[in-house]
């Protein structure tokens, strides 16, 4: 195999390549090795972020195009100067297999740059375009005549009030393969918009309306009934019958996601129904007033699926009663306790025992740390990947190294701004979970080291922002690190960081915002490390405009700090 690795045939290595695809920035790694892998690395690559400075992409944009000619998603979120140009390129260069744009954040639609790619790209499926500075009811005309195929649509979170009724009826009467719509944030939409989205639209099957406050009761009760919404997400705030939302689960028969996140029902709903066996996959309650803690029971007792969980912000959950609601909770994967204020290590050790299938669990902002860690010493939990455990002042050593103890599968883990914790808690994370890729420390003023030599070899991204980390600490940080944050923090010098980039041959990001880091230290970590694609540069010690281009043109953008 070693001496005829060359005669194996290019769909043998599009099947090894393939497991790279969770990560794209290690195509770089294949592509150097001969021309052969730089085809198929190229062919394989479908996620492109273009981002500023523009002066060096002209030109060079069509090249790049040329070379990942099977993009199936172009994001322009980051990119701060007109989109007009990057879409007009894009439509020139055989952009025609795009199926996905992102337009996250911009001043408006490019409609120049929209109406010259709808004419040659007919396979535009997705386009995310939330966030915008304007959006008015003529924008999603335009955006109806150039892509009638569209599936998915985001308009959500306008800064002003955002479009009306009409537009949205008209923008429904042109897509008839909308499957998800986003609208939140568009404050004027009534009940008409959403029933001529149901009507116009009859593969419709997600519908996001938050902020939307003047939809009514007997729309929801409607858009229950629709047979083909499976996922619907609303904030409501005027609801006065304490028998709607039984009236609601009665008639969403087909539902398998409801996000009711912020609602302020008037009157406590009575979820009486008992035996409903509701096909809810995610269920999110999120900071939902009014809810007791007899109705949250009720509701999951009849979701016999439920996966995904999300009760943030509810103040009633207790030690307690998490405990007899996790008696229903077998088949969870995920679960964001967040600002529960009342939970403590109890609640952690009962979800981790009797929730099995548990992989994703958050609880910031709670009593985590106090009282006994009741877990089995001996038992070990390999489903956990993640845990969010920022801002819990109560967590110190002890209970992190019983959690590390217990969790051998971790993957990622954040304890931001716990400021109990010190490096011999860490130390317990590298030596009882060797699969940690992913460690957040921002604000962990105690935390100098990694607490040891070894133990976070498969580290990623290290997040220290505001952190106390020395040398010594940068020093133990393992060679396949891609993301450093060390914004605001003092404890490490230029000596210390050098040694870290010089180690680190995988290094794509570097935050150093708000450290003492002068710009020659800049240039020299973009010159000396050439995976580099992203610096933030200290606020005080910006490189100048002429070394940022040139930075730029050995491939590393470097920000304002």
């Amino acid at each position: 195999m070693a001496e005829n690795w060359e005669d194996l045939p290019e769909e043998c290595w599009e099947l090894v390549f393939h497991h790279l695809q969770s990560s794209p920035r290690q195509f770089e790694s294949v592509s150097v090795v001969c021309r052969r892998f730089l085809s198929i690395s190229n062919r394989l690559r479908v996620n492109f972020t273009i981002r500023e400075p523009l002066p060096s992409l002209s030109g060079g944009l069509s090249r790049l195009l040329r070379r990942f000619r099977d993009l199936r998603r172009i994001d322009l979120s980051e990119f701060v100067a007109n989109p007009d140009q990057v879409l007009r390129e894009i439509s020139r260069s055989g952009g025609n297999k795009l199926e996905t744009l992102g337009l996250f954040g911009q001043k408006r639609l490019p409609l120049k740059g929209l109406r010259k790619l709808g004419k040659t790209n007919k396979n535009l499926r997705s386009l995310q375009c939330s966030r915008l500075r304007v959006l008015r009811d003529d924008d999603l005309a335009e955006i109806g005549d150039c892509f009638p195929f569209l599936e998915e649509l985001d308009v959500s979170n306008p800064e002003g009030d955002g479009v009306k009724d009409e537009a949205i009826r008209d923008l429904a009467s042109k897509l008839p393969n909308l499957r998800e719509i986003d609208v939140s944030g568009n404050h004027l939409i009534c009940d008409g918009a959403l029933m001529a989205l149901v009507y116009f639209c009859p593969r419709l099957q997600k519908i996001s309306a938050f902020d939307c406050n003047f939809i009514s009761d007997e729309c929801l009760l409607d858009l229950a009934l629709c047979p083909s919404v499976v996922s619907l997400s609303v904030s409501v705030c005027w609801l006065t019958s304490p028998h709607f939302v039984d009236s609601f689960l009665l008639k969403a028969q087909k539902l398998q996601s409801l996000d009711l996140s912020n609602s302020a029902f008037l009157k406590e709903p009575l979820i009486a129904i008992k035996d409903l066996k509701l096909p809810l996959k995610n269920l999110v309650l999120s900071r939902c007033r009014a809810f007791a803690f007899h109705g949250i029971s009720s509701l999951i007792q009849n979701c016999p699926v439920l996966e995904h969980l999300n009760l943030d912000g509810l103040d009633f959950l207790t030690d307690e009663t998490l405990s007899v609601l996790s008696e229903n909770l077998q088949g969870l994967t995920f679960f964001s306790l967040n600002s529960c204020f009342k939970l403590s290590n109890s609640s952690f050790c009962n979800l981790l025992t009797k929730c099995p299938n548990l992989k994703e669990l958050h609880m910031e902002k709670t009593r985590l740390g106090l009282g006994l860690f009741t877990t089995n010493p001996q038992a070990k939990n390999l489903h956990i990947r993640t845990l969010k455990l920022a801002w819990n002042k109560n967590l110190e050593d002890d209970t992190l190294q019983s959690i590390s103890a217990f969790c051998h599968g971790l993957e990622t883990l954040d304890i931001s701004h716990c400021w109990g914790i010190t490096e011999a808690g860490v130390r317990s994370i590298g030596n009882h979970c060797p699969k940690i890729r992913v460690l957040i420390l921002n604000g962990c003023s105690k935390v100098k080291t990694l607490g040891g030599s070894s133990g976070f070899d498969a580290l990623e991204v290290l997040d220290a922002n505001g952190s106390g980390l020395t040398d010594q600490g940068l020093s133990q940080v393992g060679s396949r690190l891609v993301c450093l944050g060390l914004g605001s923090s003092a404890g490490f010098s230029e000596s210390g960081l050098k040694r870290l980039v010089e180690m680190s041959h995988l290094l794509r990001e570097v935050d150093l915002r708000g450290c003492e880091v002068g710009s020659e230290m800049v240039a020299w970590m973009v010159l000396s490390r050439p995976s580099l694609r992203r610096v933030y540069a200290p606020s005080i010690h910006v490189p100048s405009q002429p070394l940022r281009a040139l930075l730029f043109s050995h491939g590393c953008f470097v920000c304002n700090g």
